[in-house]
């Protein structure tokens, strides 16, 4: 089986996900990794040599380097942001703008790889995305606690307060931005489908990693 996989450079999320990708290979799968950055090739490809048996230079990664932005590229200083900005989460405005650079270019990438599933972390929109415009199913690789857990809700658990969370969002003038953006482009809605960074879709599936139940051996940081 041929399996996208997209991953994140947070440890504890790439960790189980890396566990995971490297019994899929001892299976016989074949795995495209997509990766947002250089932090982690080294450790995709030492997976891949110690689960294939190859050198980790045969390691199947992706990258879009000219659409690759930092963190203090597209973030500006809180002081400097529009006002509705401010009410939302600076990773959550990256990752909007991050993932929107990228899209067209990763589309375009995983519709040649023609996977039959697409892993995912769930912080990011593209890979459901583009699960939804292939027609491809897709699972999100959650790590425990995180399972149906949005932290976004974490402050006030109330119906007001989640209520007060999603209103932020909709009101960002950069969420608004990438929303209309998505929209006009793949007739995909953003606020309809997603409460951000949480990208699951109904359709979807979610595999808990990270738990005992799981026994795979996780990698070091």
């Amino acid at each position: 089986m041929k399996v996208a996989v997209y991953l994140s450079d947070a440890v504890g999320h790439l960790n189980p996900a890396l566990a995971l990708s490297r019994e899929l290979l001892t299976r016989g799968h074949q795995l495209r990794f997509y990766l947002n950055s250089p932090h982690n090739e080294d450790n995709v490809r030492n997976m891949v040599a110690k689960a294939s048996g190859v050198s980790g230079e045969a390691a199947d990664i992706a990258r879009f380097k000219e659409h690759e932005l930092n963190f203090a590229e597209a973030v500006p200083a809180f002081e400097d942001q529009d006002p509705t900005d401010q009410a939302v989460n600076d990773y959550v405005l990256f990752l909007a703008k991050s993932q929107f650079l990228q899209v067209g270019a990763f589309l375009a990438d995983v519709e040649a790889f023609a996977p039959q599933l697409i892993l995912y972390d769930p912080a990011f929109v593209n890979p459901p995305l583009a699960a939804y415009l292939l027609g491809c199913p897709c699972a999100s690789m959650v790590t425990y606690p995180s399972m149906n857990h949005i932290v976004n809700f974490t402050a006030d658990k109330t119906h007001e307060g989640k209520a007060k969370v999603l209103a932020a969002l909709r009101m960002s003038k950069t969420m608004r931005h990438y929303r209309n953006l998505y929209l006009d482009m793949y007739s995909f809605d953003l606020f309809a489908n997603f409460v951000q960074p949480y990208n699951y879709l109904p359709g979807g599936l979610q595999i808990c990693t990270g738990i005992r139940e799981f026994e795979l051996e996780m990698p070091p940081a």
